[in-house]
């Protein structure tokens, strides 16, 4: 039972890896660097504040340039670039999606943050490590519950991620430590689950607390 767990674990692992190549196989698109054409393009609509213009970028075809655009519109600080977002979370290629989980958490108001809870169930491990991020970026404490249950992820890259999420949310450690297993993960959630009732006005107040040092 051991061995087949660690097997999965391994399995999971190259998974993430060969998609994360795959990823940027498909970004680099055969660019020599962060000048080539499409970066320099996107760049100027960014310098500009060309929302209008990255929003059409969003939705163009080749997928390195829809990924630059979202990454773009989270760098803008207006209320106008979400709806192109948002509509990049809805995209087919889960490497837009993903980029636009972190930019809708950089640009979103913490009400916002239920927009991410679906996208911490895709289907694509590098959407759901994006979108748990997300919602520890934002202290996201009415969305624990999507959190912790990502702290049980099958795929360990997604657990790291929720464990940081939760531990920022809580403003307290899990007690998981590096590279614990699924079982010592879900354990470790099922703990916090049952404590988070009594925790969330302490959480409320902490996370309103560090948002008001951060800003």
């Amino acid at each position: 039972m051991l061995r087949e767990r660690r097997r999965l674990v391994i399995l999971g692992g190259i998974a993430v890896l060969l998609a994360c190549v795959a990823a940027w196989r498909l970004l680099a698109g055969g660019s020599s660097g962060p000048d080539d054409p499409t970066s320099a393009r996107i760049r100027q609509y960014q310098e500009e504040k060309d929302i209008p213009a990255l929003g059409r970028a969003v939705d163009d075809d080749d997928a390195k340039t829809a990924w630059l655009a979202v990454r773009a519109l989270g760098q803008i600080r207006s209320a106008d670039v979400l709806p192109h977002i948002e509509r990049a979370m809805d995209d087919s290629r889960d490497v837009v999606r993903a980029e636009a989980a972190t930019a809708f958490g950089l640009r979103c108001s913490p009400g916002q943050a239920g927009r991410l809870v679906p996208l911490c169930s895709d289907g694509a491990a590098q959407v759901r490590a994006a979108a748990v991020a997300a919602l520890g970026t934002l202290r996201a404490y009415d969305h624990m519950d999507a959190v912790l249950k990502a702290v049980a992820d099958r795929d360990s890259f997604v657990r790291r991620r929720a464990i940081a999420a939760a531990e920022r949310i809580a403003g307290r450690e899990l007690g998981v430590k590096p590279g614990a297993s699924l079982a010592e993960c879900r354990e470790a959630a099922q703990k916090l689950k049952a404590a988070w009732p009594g925790m969330l006005d302490a959480a409320r107040e902490w996370s309103q607390a560090a948002g008001r040092d951060e800003r």
